[in-house]
């Protein structure tokens, strides 16, 4: 899994021994603790973590977005007339 910052943090143990330990940046999909897996809403492409499209979530993007929900991470709420319907990528339409 690529990732695309890391911050490196060197502390000193007792016997002055140090400790190197790499973390990511938040926000790169990568799971903590499970290395090379992209969290839920996050997809695999060439070794990357990538947010889901539009209208979907879940594990490797596999799933619509919910009833009068809508967009990245499904957080648009559809507020539609009678004539609308709530679009899970774009909204009400």
């Amino acid at each position: 899994m690529k990732i695309v910052k890391t911050f490196l943090f060197i502390t000193f143990s007792p016997f002055f021994f140090p400790l190197i330990s790499v973390a990511t940046e938040p926000g790169l999909g990568i799971c903590k603790g499970k290395e090379n897996i992209c969290c839920d809403g996050y997809y695999e492409e060439n070794g990357t973590c990538k947010v889901c499209p539009g209208g979907s979530y879940g594990k490797n993007c596999t799933q619509t977005c919910p009833e009068n929900l809508y967009g990245e991470f499904c957080r648009g709420k559809c507020k539609c007339t009678t004539e609308e319907t709530c679009n899970p990528v774009k909204g009400c339409m």
